[in-house]
C-alpha cells in the first residue's frame, strides 16, 4: 500500500495573529543586540573657556599670606564649597581660579583692616583624583597631578591592554554643573575629577 501526502498549499502556510504581531519587535531587538556599543559616536571634549583651572569641592589649596605664617597653610575646599581661614573666616572657593581666589582673600583682610596692602598667594596643592576606566591595566582612582595629559594618565595606570583601541579614549568631565563626555587626544590635558574612559577595540 502506497503512503499518501497531503497538498501543502503555501498559500495559507501564514504565522498566527500574534507571531506576526511582535515580529517587528523581535526585529527590532536583534538589531539592537547587533549593534555594537561602539557605534555610538562622541563629539570631541569642550576645550576649557579659560586656560585657569576653577577650583572644587575636594581641592586642597595652599594659601600664603605675608607678615601672617599663622594663617599660611594648606585648606581644602569643603562640600559647601568654601575655606575656612582663621580671621578671614568662610571664602567662596569653589569655581575660582587661584588668581580669583587670592584677591578675594586680600579685599577681605583689607576689608577687616587685618592687613593695610595684603600680599596673598594661592596655589593648587592637590588636585582631586582623576579615575582610569575601560582596558587600562590597572583600572582605577588616581592622584591629579598638575600638567598631566591623558597619556600619562593612562601609564599611570599601568597603559593599554591589548584589547584597547589606544585612538578611542573618552574623558567625561563636569562642565558647567554637568556630566559632559566627548572624544580626546593623547595630549589633552586633564583636570581633577575627570573620568578617563579606555574603550574596547572591535578589530
Amino acid at each position: 500500500m502506497q503512503p499518501t501526502f497531503k497538498s501543502f498549499d503555501t498559500a495559507k502556510a501564514v504565522p498566527p495573529l500574534f507571531i506576526r504581531a511582535i515580529m517587528p519587535a523581535l526585529a527590532a531587538l536583534a538589531a539592537v543586540q547587533c549593534t555594537p556599543i561602539l557605534a555610538r559616536s562622541y563629539e570631541p571634549l569642550p576645550e576649557q573657556t579659560t586656560r585657569e583651572y576653577l577650583l572644587d569641592v575636594g581641592d586642597e589649596i595652599r594659601v600664603t599670606i605675608a607678615g601672617l605664617p599663622n594663617l599660611s597653610a594648606t585648606y581644602t575646599v569643603g562640600d559647601d564649597g568654601m575655606i575656612t581661614i582663621p580671621l578671614v573666616e568662610g571664602v567662596k572657593a569653589q569655581g575660582t581660579s587661584a588668581s580669583q581666589l587670592q584677591q578675594g582673600i586680600a579685599g577681605i583682610l583689607s576689608d577687616k583692616q587685618i592687613l593695610l596692602k595684603p600680599s596673598v598667594s594661592v596655589q593648587l596643592f592637590k588636585g582631586r583624583p582623576f579615575y582610569v576606566v575601560g582596558e587600562v591595566k590597572k583600572p582605577g582612582e588616581y592622584v591629579f597631578r598638575p600638567g598631566m595629559t591623558v597619556l600619562t594618565a593612562i601609564a599611570a595606570a599601568g597603559g593599554f591592554t591589548f584589547r584597547a583601541s589606544e585612538n578611542k579614549v573618552l574623558v567625561t568631565r563636569s562642565i558647567g554643573g554637568r556630566a559632559v563626555t566627548g572624544t580626546v587626544t593623547h595630549d589633552r590635558q586633564i583636570l581633577p575629577g575627570d573620568t578617563i574612559n579606555v574603550r574596547e577595540s572591535w578589530f
